[in-house]
């Protein structure tokens, strides 16, 4: 299946808030079901209104397969989830490239240190991990991984 990257307009922003809650669910965390749908939907909400992320998503209006979030000025890749079942189709990659493009001179992301299979298709993407340690707001320990 091909899929096209498109910037999603206000009224797609549930749809991405289900992919996120759908794809941070799946990894199994113990804490992963902690934000409910209507939660994040509430965070993309407020971070478009402040223009504090970029977002692109993957697939289509109809059927959203992943999308990321990206905070130009801090060169930080704030946020990267695919669908559960488009996962392992290129949807990563794609965005990643993006991600890549829109930030040529590098940029970092933190990720959960538990997420095993999101800490694999980082670093198969050449992303170094630079540490693990508390969250500066929340405290809760997180891998940050750089690229270049």
């Amino acid at each position: 299946m091909m899929f096209e990257l498109f910037t999603p307009a206000s009224e797609e922003l549930m749809a991405i808030a289900s992919v996120w809650h759908a794809s941070w669910c799946s990894t199994g965390l113990a804490d992963a079901g902690d934000d409910t749908q209507d939660a994040l939907f509430q965070r993309l909400c407020a971070a478009a209104a402040s223009s504090e992320w970029t977002l692109c998503a993957a697939g289509t209006p109809a059927a959203i397969a992943g999308f990321v979030a990206l905070n130009q000025e801090q060169s930080w890749l704030r946020q990267l989830f695919v669908a559960p079942q488009a996962q392992y189709q290129g949807v990563g990659s794609l965005l990643l490239a993006h991600a890549k493009d829109k930030m040529k001179d590098g940029f970092w992301l933190r990720c959960d240190p538990g997420n095993l299979k999101a800490r694999r298709f980082y670093e198969r993407h050449q992303f170094r991990l630079d540490a693990i340690a508390p969250h500066p707001r929340h405290g809760r320990t997180m891998a940050t991984y750089i690229w270049p």
